[in-house]
């Protein structure tokens, strides 16, 4: 293994840790990750729409974005066309945005659709958003209300700290799609991912290059207990009264 700059990330690979988030370039890391140690990457990279400017402020595309009027730490590499390549010969992917690089996408039967409004009329932002995915099986929808002040989980102004964060509840549903036990999310932002991941008892590696984005990670998962039981554990069976091939006297 020859991760000597990330303990952290080969901690979580050798099974002496249940996870990490890292401040670094994925696609850095990933070149000094072992081939096949990850089955699953879940994530929503940055694709193109500079949702922050230089300034910390909102740009002209709010159709995904937090509150107007907050700063929020610069969200590196939105400036530029989001290329999925690196990522696609995962066993398990989940790409959210996909909408907005889907020409250089592989055809897929099982698309995952946040429906934004749930029953609300539209307006001047997103009904929904698309994720891509590699796995088998039809489109799946998860309606979830999540516009400005009226949303069905998490305070806006106190909860929300990343303009393009998904909703908790959101990618633990993502993640009841994906079978593996460890999960990957390169663009982790605020790590709502590795949250849900940790959960649900399962392993996780978040990795971000925004050192700021990074710190706020970690304290939400510092804050985040781990559960009792995971959910890959086998559920309780009702015990037999008595033995097979017993009667009662």
């Amino acid at each position: 293994m020859t991760l000597e700059r990330w303990p952290e990330i080969a901690a979580v690979l050798a099974g002496q840790s249940d996870g990490c988030v890292v401040c670094a370039d994925c696609l850095e890391v990933m070149t000094e990750m072992p081939e096949g140690c990850v089955d699953a990457v879940v994530t929503d990279p940055p694709y193109g729409c500079s949702v922050v400017r230089g300034n910390g402020r909102l740009g002209s595309n709010t159709s995904r974005a937090g509150i107007p009027g907050r700063v929020y730490a610069e969200v590196i590499g939105d400036d530029r066309p989001f290329v999925p390549t690196p990522w696609l010969s995962f066993p398990e992917v989940v790409l959210w945005g996909a909408n907005w690089f889907c020409s250089r996408l592989p055809d897929a039967s099982r698309w995952l659709v946040w429906d934004k409004r749930d029953g609300t009329a539209s307006n001047n932002m997103a009904d929904c958003e698309l994720a891509w995915t590699n796995l088998p099986g039809p489109v799946r929808i998860f309606s979830h209300r999540w516009m400005g002040m009226i949303r069905a989980s998490e305070k806006l102004r106190t909860d929300r700290v990343h303009p393009t964060q998904k909703p908790l509840a959101l990618m633990e549903w993502c993640l009841s799609f994906v079978a593996s036990s460890l999960v990957l999310d390169p663009f982790c932002g605020s790590g709502t991912t590795c949250v849900a991941a940790k959960k649900l008892g399962r392993r996780y590696i978040g990795i971000d290059i925004s050192e700021d984005y990074c710190r706020i990670a970690r304290a939400r998962l510092a804050a985040t207990p781990k559960p009792l039981f995971s959910d890959a554990d086998p559920q309780p069976q009702q015990q037999e009264m008595f033995a097979e091939g017993t009667e009662d006297a």
